[in-house]
C-alpha cells in the first residue's frame, strides 16, 4: 500500500467512523504527537481514537498533499464541548505499508481552557 490508499482508511475512520481506526494499517511502533498528547503503539492510538471520536461532532480534510512516504493534511476539526472548529496541520509518515507517525499540530489553547474549567468541576473548586 502506499501512502494515499493508507490515509484513505486513516482518515475514513475518523470522518464516517467516529475513531473506528481498526481498517488502518499501523505499525506496531506507532508514535502520534499533538500539543496535548503523546501516544505509543498501535493498540493504544486505536483504543484513544476510539474514545475521542464519538466526542468529534466536525471532521474535515480540507486538504491532503504527498511527498513520498510523507502526507501533511490540513484539517479542521471540531469536538464537544468546544464551540468553535480548530484547525489542524497533520504531518503523516507511512514505511512498508504501515502508519508509522502522525504529529498533529494546532494551538491548542481553548482546548486546555475546557480541560482546566473540567478539572476544576471535578474537583468542586467552583461555587455551585
Amino acid at each position: 500500500m502506499d501512502t494515499r490508499e493508507i490515509l484513505g482508511p486513516h482518515y475514513e475512520g475518523w470522518t464516517a467512523k467516529r475513531g473506528d481506526l481498526s481498517a488502518v494499517p499501523l505499525a506496531d511502533g506507532f508514535v502520534f504527537q499533538s500539543p496535548v498528547a503523546r501516544i505509543e503503539g498501535a493498540d493504544a492510538y486505536r483504543q484513544v481514537a476510539g474514545q475521542v471520536g464519538p466526542a468529534i461532532t466536525k471532521f474535515d480534510v480540507r486538504h491532503l498533499f504527498f511527498e513520498g512516504p510523507m502526507a501533511c493534511a490540513i484539517l479542521e476539526w471540531q469536538m464537544a464541548p468546544l464551540s468553535a472548529p480548530l484547525s489542524a496541520a497533520e504531518l503523516l509518515e507511512v514505511r512498508e505499508g504501515r502508519l508509522v507517525r502522525s504529529e498533529l499540530i494546532y494551538d491548542a489553547q481553548a482546548l486546555r481552557a475546557v480541560a482546566e474549567s473540567a478539572e476544576m468541576v471535578d474537583a468542586g473548586s467552583l461555587p455551585n
